[in-house]
């Protein structure tokens, strides 16, 4: 599976974070503008991760050291990241799996104004701060939901997430999410209606719940955000 994920990962990686920032008209055409490479990638100590073993080191650091990229890792349950460590960063991938998050509302905010700086952000599997890891309470949707409108997207809260029967609905890309064989419905464990709402996005894959209408994700979805 690692080969065939890792050709539209590597694609993916390729759209949301190295799209060119865009150069001054008046910059020398010798000396381009310098641009950050370093990619902060958050991971949870609270899911028995650790900077070696932890989703993104083994399915996207490599792609992302192809793309000359740097990876360093942060804890995120052990604070948020100093703004002074962040000056070279051009982008924060995470991939978390609980939806609990030490103030969970702090890192809401935290990464809304990081993609408000400019920074690329992308978010494999949950968002993973829907749930205050000490009090058990689930967040204020309306601050969860502005992180993904911060990147262009919406989240319906109307359809809980969870591992109901899903269908493959579309594949706008079949030769990048495809590669190696068809996508096999069985293996979608996961599902949360997310789509785009910000003009030029563009869906890789879109599923929906068996028999229900107006219940299509985009699972994969890069927003110009």
């Amino acid at each position: 599976m690692r080969a065939r994920r890792g050709v539209w990962l590597a694609g993916l990686l390729g759209a949301a974070l190295c799209a060119s920032s865009g150069a001054s008209a008046t910059e020398s055409e010798d000396r381009p503008a310098w641009q950050p490479r370093t990619i902060l990638a958050l991971y949870k100590s609270s899911e028995a991760q650790i900077p070696e073993e932890n989703p993104i080191r083994m399915m996207l650091e490599f792609l992302l050291n192809d793309l000359g990229l740097v990876v360093h890792y942060h804890d995120i349950t052990q604070g948020l990241p100093e703004d002074q460590d962040l000056r070279d960063v051009r982008g924060i991938v995470t991939w978390f799996s609980t939806p609990e998050m030490p103030d969970a509302q702090a890192y809401c905010d935290w990464l809304v104004r990081q993609i408000e700086a400019g920074r690329k952000v992308v978010i494999f599997s949950s968002m993973g701060a829907f749930v205050e890891a000490k009090s058990g309470e689930t967040i204020d949707w309306r601050e969860a939901e502005r992180v993904f409108t911060a990147l262009g997207a919406r989240i319906d809260p109307a359809l809980e997430p969870g591992h109901p029967d899903v269908v493959l609905a579309s594949s706008n890309d079949p030769a990048l999410i495809a590669y190696e064989a068809p996508i096999d419905p069985a293996e979608l464990t996961f599902y949360q209606r997310v789509f785009a709402t910000y003009p030029g996005s563009q869906p890789f894959l879109t599923v929906q719940l068996r028999g229900m209408e107006n219940s299509d994700s985009q699972m994969i979805v890069v927003t110009p955000k």
